[in-house]
């Protein structure tokens, strides 16, 4: 069944954006799919919405059904599969999508609450691990967000700013791109204005930015799981248990979500052309490698998809003892 990636939203759609038929019964009944028989994440594609179905198990994969209706979803293909109101779905077929390394996440009408998220299991900590070290290290901690603002702002030398000064920074430039935004498209702006529980009481233009952050911070928190890295070891947002997806976010923001959301919003657009956009963006902006990319950048990763050998122990103040061993006797 082929579905048109325009589709616009409407009762028992499925929407299909940047990606191609898959056949998951490629691989041959009773085997099971491995972290290395699936594609590297920054290859797949962006994500997919599914609301009014029914999502089943199908072989390896999964399958949309609505009414008479049966989709196989390319789900080695997606990082993120957004479930919408109306979706129901199946134990094996959550076990399959958790298997395929793609990232669940239930959301409102029109995409603009998350629920909650699914977290895809990784057989790999080194990554993590890093992280860790870096957030609890004030040094470390600090070169990191030196590294961020710098993926940011490469013309500003911030070497030997405090983090005031390169908080101060960013505000003026993001103020400066709005300003810049609204004097391109013609549009009257009056600064960030919007309810976070009540996205329609806002002008459109503020309704598009917000709409197009939440579906980038869908795409950022499905690559951090996936690299095997903790969505909530934020280095410049804190409090939150998706600090660091706000962190990775923002390197996009501008770049990607304010032109889309002006733009949009001069041509009278609609929410759908919105989403739309974003999945034109993010697929021509190459999001995922780019994702990769400034992650190895920020932790110095000589390889993200490497994957080292999984030797479970036991911590000692050195280095990890073997494990399975009785240390009683």
């Amino acid at each position: 069944m082929e579905l048109d990636a325009r589709a616009r939203m409407a009762p028992g759609c499925v929407w299909y954006w940047g990606c191609s038929m898959y056949n998951p019964s490629s691989k041959s009944i009773g085997s099971r799919i491995t972290n290395d028989m699936l594609p590297r994440v920054e290859d797949r594609f962006s994500f997919l919405y599914i609301e009014y179905a029914r999502i089943i198990q199908d072989e390896f994969s999964i399958a949309a059904c609505q009414k008479n209706k049966k989709t196989i979803i390319p789900l080695a293909m997606v990082n993120v599969l957004l479930l919408g109101p109306g979706t129901s779905i199946s134990h094996a077929a959550m076990k399959n999508i958790a298997d395929a390394g793609c990232t669940a996440i239930w959301c409102g009408q029109d995409i603009k609450y998350i629920y909650s998220t699914s977290m895809v299991s990784s057989e790999y900590s080194k990554n993590l691990i890093i992280q860790a070290k870096c957030y609890s290290d004030n040094n470390r901690h600090a070169d990191v967000v030196r590294r961020m603002y710098h993926l940011r702002y490469p013309d500003v030398n911030m070497e030997k700013f405090s983090l005031q000064q390169m908080r101060g920074t960013e505000g003026k430039r993001v103020k400066e791109k709005y300003r810049e935004l609204a004097e391109q498209y013609g549009i009257d702006w009056y600064g960030r204005d919007y309810d976070q529980n009540e996205w329609d009481s806002s002008n459109d233009v503020n309704r598009f930015l917000s709409m197009g952050n939440s579906l980038l911070y869908g795409i950022c928190q499905a690559a951090i799981i996936a690299f095997g890295m903790s969505p909530g070891l934020g280095f410049i947002h804190n409090g939150s248990s998706r600090s660091f997806v706000f962190d990775i976010a923002d390197l996009y923001k501008e770049e990607f979500i304010f032109p889309a959301a002006f733009r949009l919003a001069a041509e009278h657009g609609n929410d759908d052309d919105m989403r739309a956009a974003c999945r034109e963006i993010f697929v021509s902006g190459k999001l995922m490698k780019r994702i990769a990319k400034n992650l190895s950048t920020l932790f110095q990763f000589d390889d993200i998809n490497a994957r080292t050998p999984v030797n479970v122990g036991l911590w000692n103040l050195e280095d990890c003892v073997e494990l399975g061993i009785n240390y009683g006797k």
